[in-house]
């Protein structure tokens, strides 16, 4: 009797028949892990966006996002205006409620949208 007859890999794995009876051997799909292949590798689609990096948790199909320079939220989708410095001559970026905007205030003497004034 073979052991892949009762198809032992789960999530679209595929069995191989070993050399010692009664054996086997799973490949599993991509995005999944394990000698059954029923661990999801939450990472394999690859859901951080922007460049960020994508870490599998401790938790059974969660991850984590480590963002890249100027992006945040979970999964690295919020520009982050205020990273690239665009307010000059001393001026303090505030990040603005509307996606991707900032507000700058300027330091005295200076003045304009970006205190380039």
């Amino acid at each position: 009797d073979l052991a892949c007859a009762s198809f032992p890999c789960a999530n679209g794995g595929t069995c191989s028949d070993s050399c010692d009876l009664g054996s086997f051997h799973c490949t599993c799909a991509p995005g999944f892990a394990g000698g059954l292949c029923r661990i999801w590798e939450a990472c394999a689609s690859f859901p951080c966006a922007n460049g960020g990096t994508c870490s599998d948790s401790c938790d059974l199909g969660s991850f984590h996002c480590t963002c890249a320079p100027g992006f945040a939220g979970g999964m690295c989708h919020i520009w982050e205006a205020c990273a690239s410095f665009p307010c000059a001559n001393g001026g303090t970026c505030s990040d603005s409620c509307d996606l991707g905007s900032f507000h700058c205030t300027c330091a005295p003497g200076f003045a304009g949208g970006m205190c380039h004034i």
